[in-house]
């Protein structure tokens, strides 16, 4: 027997910062007067497609302060299904995706005590999610000439993303918080989107022209990585080549932009050294490189995780969305009933957790492909998730939804007719096939095949395979074929126990 509550957060995503992070551990003093001061810079990470009913993350870890000040940060959702979020106040705080496939909109608001600012971000719920946002990169924080407006040029975008990204620059508005009057850059934001998703913000800072700062430029940031990893392997980032222009110290802030959460919470080292996530995917990693005033271009790199492994991999479907009764027995199969045998594929373990709703007990059998357990006593809505493993990897993880209905909320059954061909040879036999399944998995009462014709002709059906009693169940009728210029309208009309009529009909034409 196997208990698994729903899940609140995921232990291996990122375990959020509290309410207060700072920038390579050091907390720096505001300067005194009216020197230099940034503001503290939200990034809510780009948009992302996530699995319905499954844990996931927001990332707000691109989150920083130019000056390594020490900040806090918080989230409200804006749209969608409300949902909880492990820790508000966290950098990366976790919650389960609604069922429903839609839009989560979230924002993110930063705060340095002097300073505030805010990021949105997308989650996009899907059934099978596959789209990813773009990445853009902006130019190197730069000081103004004397007589240069405070705008973007043509050379600080960088990196625009794929093909068809759209890019634009909007200059940040900083709320103050306590009226200071210190004098800081002006911030623009590069944005980027496309196919419908947004990427995470990257931020120029322009800041204004200084005399004493004559010739300083920003550090120039080196990333280098193995282009390709095994699944579980560690995997060496390694930013020790990046170097700044005026000798000046360098502080590193790494980000992850693409696929499954492995950076450790405080990173500002020179090198990382990780562990790939089992599942094969693409990871992207990127490390920004600042002189305590500066920041240098984004450095990226991409790592694929276990290359010429997902054909190897067998396919996990749970199959369509369940309806049940109270009480009664639910059978969930990851592979919807077929086995797919591949040459040199391995026979792989299931493993199902429950997602969403109240806990049950279930059981798993044949290496955990198939789970049963008891609907609950009252209507609910209930999720388990299943994923493949092998000794080499794991598959991305499916979402089975059951919904335990009312004694009385009844759906007709389901009924397809199918035949080999729609045109008819006069006098040649034909045979039609039928499935029936119910939605609630209530037993099927009656299963009565009939047929018409225009014009009128005598068809006399033979019913070769019988429905069988059950919830699903298979029949099939053969006749014979009859004059040509014959419109045939075969039709089964299927009752369930409950008295809900379900009916199928399939239009012939004998030539």
């Amino acid at each position: 027997m196997q208990y698994l509550a729903p899940l609140l957060s995921l232990s291996v995503l990122l375990s959020g910062c509290g309410g207060m992070a700072f920038f390579g551990g050091t907390e720096l003093r505001p300067p005194e007067g009216d020197q230099l001061w940034a503001p503290v810079l939200a990034n809510a990470g780009g948009d992302r497609e996530v699995l319905r009913g499954y844990p996931t993350y927001l990332d707000g870890t691109g989150t920083y302060h130019p000056l390594g000040a020490g900040f806090s940060v918080r989230w409200t959702q804006l749209g969608g299904e409300p949902v909880y979020l492990s820790n508000p106040t966290a950098l990366s705080p976790t919650l389960v995706a609604p069922l429903e496939e839609q839009t989560l909109v979230f924002r993110l608001t930063a705060t340095d005590g002097r300073f505030s600012s805010s990021a949105d971000v997308k989650l996009v719920v899907r059934e099978s999610p596959a789209r990813h946002a773009p990445r853009v990169r902006a130019g190197p924080d730069r000081f103004l000439a004397l007589t240069e407006p405070a705008e973007p040029t043509a050379s600080d975008l960088i990196d625009a993303g794929r093909s068809g990204t759209i890019t634009h620059w909007q200059q940040v508005v900083v709320d103050p918080l306590d009226g200071d009057a210190a004098t800081l850059p002006a911030v623009f934001a590069l944005h980027g989107q496309a196919d419908g998703l947004a990427a995470a913000v990257d931020y120029l800072l322009l800041w204004p022209y200084a005399p004493e700062q004559t010739g300083r430029q920003a550090p120039l940031a080196d990333l280098a990585a193995d282009s390709t990893v095994e699944p579980g392997a560690e995997l060496w980032l390694d930013a020790g080549g990046s170097a700044d222009p005026n000798r000046d110290p360098l502080r590193f802030r790494w980000e992850q932009t693409r696929g499954e959460p492995v950076l450790p919470t405080k990173a500002h080292s020179a090198s990382l050294k990780v562990s790939a996530p089992m599942q094969p995917q693409e990871l992207s990693f990127r490390v920004i490189v600042d002189d305590g005033l500066l920041g240098g271009t984004p450095a990226e790199v991409h790592v694929v995780v276990g290359p010429g492994l997902t054909p190897s991999l067998p396919p996990v479907d749970p199959g369509a969305d369940r309806r049940t009764r109270p009480g009664r027995t639910v059978t969930l199969d990851a592979q919807a009933g077929v086995t797919s045998t591949v040459p040199g594929r391995v026979t792989p373990t299931f493993h199902w957790q429950q997602t969403h709703g109240q806990g049950v007990v279930f059981e798993t059998f044949d290496q955990g492909r198939l789970l049963v357990f008891i609907a609950p006593a009252a209507p609910a809505e209930l999720a388990f998730a299943v994923l493949a493993e092998t000794e080499l990897a794991e598959t991305f993880p499916k979402v089975a939804r059951v919904t335990v209905v009312e004694e009385d909320d009844n759906l007709p059954p389901r009924v397809y007719l199918t035949s080999a061909t729609t045109r008819l040879s006069p006098g040649g036999t034909v045979t039609i096939q039928a499935t029936v399944s119910d939605p609630e998995g209530d037993q099927l009462t009656s299963c009565a095949w009939s047929a018409s014709s225009d014009p009128a002709t005598e068809l006399d059906l033979t019913t070769t395979t019988p429905c069988a009693p059950g919830a699903t169940s298979e029949s099939s009728v053969t006749f014979t074929a009859p004059p040509a210029g014959t419109l045939v309208t075969l039709r089964l009309t299927v009752v369930d126990e409950l008295g809900a009529t379900g009916v199928a009909e399939l239009e012939l034409t004998s030539d």
